[in-house]
């Protein structure tokens, strides 16, 4: 006979690592420089620190949702071994 079962513990390991991610604050500072190639890559940094920043919340986001699937499959899966006779 096949055992029916979910593990929250596992999809919960999981995920708790994206909340581990984490983004440094680092600034540049070139309010002085009147380089153009200077200036243009500290705008370059600055778009792409808030683009990585709002991939990371979504991906947090989405991760947080395998928790309560995995949830629900739990009970799922406690409901049909009862079903079952496991």
């Amino acid at each position: 006979m096949v055992k029916v079962s979910s593990s929250t513990s596992v999809v919960h390991t999981v995920v708790s690592q994206f909340k581990n991610i984490e983004l440094n604050e680092r600034s540049i500072n070139l309010a002085e420089s009147n380089c153009q190639g200077m200036l243009n890559g500290k705008k370059a940094n600055h778009e792409m620190k808030i683009k990585i920043q709002k991939f990371m919340d979504q991906t947090n986001k989405l991760a947080q949702q395998f928790n309560k699937v995995a949830g629900k499959k739990c009970i799922e899966d406690s409901l049909d071994a009862e079903r079952f006779g496991d």
